[in-house]
């Protein structure tokens, strides 16, 4: 017989697992301390004695005789020669020598019973011996044949124990049943139900009563259905006065991990002093006892890199965003003995003076007492606003370069940042003629609270933020981003990145719907598509158009009956080049504008030799030479439009499912 039980309960709730054997051959009883998983051996090519290999953090398959095993055998074999009968030494070594039929058997017949609640796995090697010696194959049950109930848990509910100021790691192992078709786990702190996980076919259900008292269903989808294999399904949860986090482990799905944070959760009030319970119930069963321990310092590194908790540091590339705004959340720990840390919002491949530019910088210094917020050159961008026409000091100062000592970081301690990002648009004057000029607004949010004086504009686009980056004395618990509202008429910026350097065949492909007349509210109205290379270089913010062209129309004088009006209309297309260096455009070109407003246009550019081909809505192709810089310099394609009312683009034939409407 093989019993596990929880024998002790430590003050810290931590369990003490014991593994008991008891054998029919011998009255010695065998114990198995914190070892969960371990298999019994019988024989091996050496010799046909038993052992049990354990296999634990700490022993990596150790095989070992147990209790007084050892000196059993050693008696046994240093008096065998002289007649010793083998019950007077019997033990969990000697299990399995009986399976040996006596001289006058012709047959061996093995049985194995396999558990309903744990598995058992069971082979038997072919003897060696001559063919004619082996013994005969006797009818059996088929194999994998069970005799089990229907694997069923009736809302058992379990105690977890109070939790305090710790950590808690509780494993569980369900095991689901083959005709099954739900199940579900609950928690509950002192008050009430905090935490529901269903379980249904395919799906994997999240109720998190952490914010709502009516939660919204979150869902995880997976490849197989859970009751139709008998699936067992390992979770290990990570639970704190801040979040509950999970590891869902299964032989039919791949592993994924879920973190679910209460509302405020920085407080580190969400379920202090409270006592936790647990309920199972459903089409599974538990698989093994339930395991609870508290997290300490040596095994923390063990259970953050089991839960994806980064060290620093660390640097992700993101997908530039076509909205009006953008938010990055943070969610990070504070080492016990930090200086420093910093986050940035970056462009480009890398930090350092040659190429890649910093378009936001949140630092913390000098022991966690400074913080300073800084965005490219922000000293020259605060300069350049001072002198421009119509600027106040009191404008200005957005740009400025900012350095604070607030003191509100502490060593050890968890918080989160919020860094919104805003499109805005400035309109400026060159030579008496209006200009959109298009800047960047940061605002940050430490713990859900807006800091004023952290704002910061610049002159980065908010497309421009393709990379993150985080160094220095903390934690990365949790990251998102996401995309907020879309941008609006009259000025609607769409961009994306080539993954390749085209010599010759398709740049892009583009299709949009130019909006009625009646609709524009400029005249005349227009959208522009620029081919750029953008060669990323530090605080560099121009870029090379090795070609843009400018599509004009002018409802009021199209739809007008005067032939005079139409044959002078401002409706054409502008085709030409600029060259930061030199800061002059070249190589203009006007052709007809074949579009007209309310229509749908299709805009299809190619490479070939020593020019670009033009193609729009299939008609006749525009021919354009690019004098200045060679095609395939091409990087970037960007459309500015100023009243369109939907658009896709590609870099090939193929359109961008989700459409941009405006």
């Amino acid at each position: 017989m093989i019993r596990t039980e929880n024998k002790n309960q430590t003050p810290n709730n931590s369990p003490v697992f014991v593994t008991t054997i008891l054998l029919s051959i011998t009255k010695q009883k065998y114990e198995i301390n914190e070892t969960l998983k371990f298999y019994i051996k019988f024989g091996r090519m050496q010799d046909t004695f038993t052992r049990v290999i354990l296999d634990n953090d700490t022993l990596k398959s150790k095989q070992v005789f147990l209790g007084n095993d050892n000196n059993l055998l050693k008696e046994y074999l240093s008096k065998v020669d002289k007649g010793a009968y083998l019950h007077k030494y019997a033990g969990l070594w000697a299990l399995g020598l009986d399976l040996l039929p006596t001289p006058a058997e012709r047959h061996l017949h093995l049985f194995v019973h396999g558990g309903c609640a744990c598995s058992i796995n069971v082979w038997f090697k072919t003897p060696t011996i001559p063919e004619s010696l082996k013994p005969e194959v006797t009818p059996r049950l088929e194999t994998g044949y069970k005799v089990c109930s229907a694997k069923y848990t009736d809302n058992t509910i379990y105690e977890l124990g109070n939790l305090k100021d710790e950590e808690k790691i509780i494993k569980i192992s369900i095991w689901a049943s083959n005709n099954g078709s739900s199940g579900a786990i609950a928690f509950f702190n002192s008050a009430d139900i905090f935490l529901e996980i269903n379980f249904r076919g395919r799906e994997i259900i999240f109720y998190s009563y952490m914010h709502e008292k009516i939660p919204k269903p979150i869902s995880k989808f997976i490849d197989s259905n859970l009751f139709d294999y008998g699936a067992s399904i390992d979770l290990t949860i990570r639970i704190s006065n801040y979040y509950v986090w999970i590891l869902f482990e299964s032989n039919v799905f791949v592993k994924f991990i879920k973190k679910l944070w209460p509302e405020d959760w920085w407080n580190r009030k969400f379920l202090n002093e409270s006592e936790l319970k647990m309920s199972i119930g459903g089409d599974f069963i538990l698989a093994a006892p339930l395991f609870i321990k508290v997290i300490d310092e040596q095994n923390l590194d063990y259970y953050n890199e089991m839960f994806d908790v980064i060290q620093m540091p660390y640097s992700q590339k993101i997908r530039e965003t076509t909205s009006d705004e953008t938010f990055f959340r943070f969610h990070l720990k504070i080492n016990n003995k930090a200086t420093k840390f910093s986050i940035k919002l970056f462009n480009g491949l890398e930090e350092n003076p040659y190429i890649g530019t910093t378009v936001y910088s949140f630092e913390v210094s000098d022991n966690l007492i400074n913080v300073a917020i800084k965005t490219g050159d922000c000293s020259n961008y605060y300069s350049e606003c001072i002198k421009e026409k119509g600027y106040m000091n009191d404008e200005c100062y957005i740009f400025k370069c900012k350095k604070f000592a607030p003191r509100i970081f502490e060593k050890g301690k968890i918080f989160e940042l919020l860094l919104h990002v805003i499109s805005t648009i400035r309109l400026e004057y060159i030579n008496n003629e209006p200009y959109f000029k298009h800047t960047s607004v940061i605002n940050a949010f430490i713990d859900n609270k807006f800091m004023e004086k952290f704002t910061i504009e610049n002159d980065f686009q908010i497309w421009t933020i393709n990379r993150i980056l985080l160094d220095g004395d903390i934690q990365l618990l949790y990251h998102v981003y996401y995309y907020g509202k879309q941008q609006k008429v009259p000025v609607l910026l769409y961009r994306r990145e080539s993954n390749e350097l085209k010599i010759n065949g398709t740049i892009v492909c583009f299709e949009a719907l130019v909006s009625a007349g009646s609709e524009m509210e400029y005249n005349p109205s227009s959208f522009t598509v620029r081919l750029i290379h953008d060669p990323q270089l530090v605080n560099n913010l121009d870029v090379d158009l090795v070609m843009e062209i400018m599509f004009y129309f002018d409802p009021d004088e199209n739809t007008g009956n005067d032939k005079r009006n139409f044959t002078f209309s401002r409706s054409h297309i502008v085709i030409e080049s600029y060259s930061s260096k030199n800061g002059i455009r070249q190589n203009r070109e006007y052709y007809k504008n074949p579009i007209g407003a309310g229509m749908p246009i299709v805009v299809l550019i190619i490479a070939s030799g020593s020019q670009y081909i033009i193609n729009i809505n299939g008609g006749d192709n525009i021919y354009y030479q690019h004098k200045e810089f060679p095609h395939w310099s091409t990087n970037r394609v960007e459309n500015l439009n100023y009243k369109v009312t939907h658009f896709e683009f590609n870099f090939e034939f193929i359109f961008l499912q989700a459409s941009h409407r405006i």
